[in-house]
């Protein structure tokens, strides 16, 4: 995948509002920046993406498209979350090495992270809490490609795509030190240099939302348990019609704690031992049966 990568795709606009219809604009906005990124130079490593998000609204759902498409896994991502490095202190405290086994290494807390991953998406949470020094650095290097830690050694982040995730576009003070300003696909301005494209996240059409996530969030729940359920479309129309316009990652967590609760009540009274667990709706509960291999209900 990596000869993919480095030649770049051409079909972003489309492919990512088709992973992520809920936010159709947000996603066609994107893919437009990252196609003009190909045309230019044959590639989307090195490019400086910035979405604001005030709620869970989909940002993880176009992380892991950009992922997937560019680098065919949804997983290639590292993270670094920038909450803690609110403070004065906060650029020592990411540049040079952490208190613990990997100091005698000399190694940074941002190194680890980078260095995690050849290539990929470089994702910053909370970008808009850190300290202005360290989202100078981050910037400013991400846009250079050359980010370096406390010994001056290059971190060689040129290979990847950096993220910036942003919880508020309202803000005290601004992003950066740089005049200038890129404006959100929705009009709306805030002063961050030197992204190739910003993006803000609008709520989504709940019912909208859960089509898209509910069959992810159900294939997730088979990958981490094991459990091979079946829901009915009586069980599929009751998860969708959940609340999801308050977070899609509080909707996740609750269809998922269903889905447990009604395969433990099952597996409870006989293992499927290699068949699988039909889930339905009755009333206002989801419950499950589990059925053998044969299709015998047990």
């Amino acid at each position: 995948m990596r000869a993919e990568v480095m030649l770049g795709r051409t079909d972003w606009r489309e492919a990512l509002a088709a992973a992520v219809p809920f936010q159709r604009v947000a996603a066609q906005a994107l893919g437009n920046a990252l196609e003009a990124a190909v045309r230019l130079r044959g590639l989307i490593a090195g490019m400086c993406l910035a979405i604001a998000n005030s709620r869970d609204w989909g940002e993880e759902e176009l992380i892991e498209a950009v992922a997937r498409h560019g680098y065919g896994d949804g997983g290639a991502v590292s993270r670094l979350d920038l909450l803690p490095f609110s403070g004065s202190e906060a650029v020592p405290l990411l540049l040079t090495p952490t208190v613990g086994s990997v100091e005698s290494e000399g190694v940074s807390l941002l190194a680890r992270v980078v260095q995690a991953r050849q290539s990929g998406l470089l994702v910053f949470d909370n970008f808009d809490t850190a300290h202005p020094l360290v989202q100078q650095h981050l910037l400013d290097g991400a846009r250079r490609g050359r980010v370096f830690d406390y010994r001056g050694r290059d971190l060689h982040v040129r290979s990847f795509v950096a993220v910036f995730l942003l919880k508020s576009i309202r803000r005290t003070r601004p992003l950066g030190f740089r005049p200038q300003s890129r404006t959100l696909q929705d009009g709306r301005d805030f002063a961050l240099s030197g992204v190739d494209a910003a993006v803000a996240l609008a709520p989504p059409d709940e019912h909208g939302a859960a089509d898209t996530v509910l069959p992810q969030t159900i294939e997730r729940f088979k990958d981490e348990t094991g459990v091979d359920v079946n829901l009915s479309a009586g069980a599929q129309e009751f998860l969708r019609q959940l609340p999801a316009n308050e977070g899609l990652s509080t909707y996740r967590e609750r269809v998922s704690r269903l889905l447990a609760e009604a395969a433990a009540e099952a597996l409870a009274q006989d293992s499927p031992g290699g068949g699988r667990v039909e889930i339905e709706l009755r009333g206002e509960r989801l419950k499950a049966r589990c059925i053998a291999s044969g299709g015998a209900t047990k």
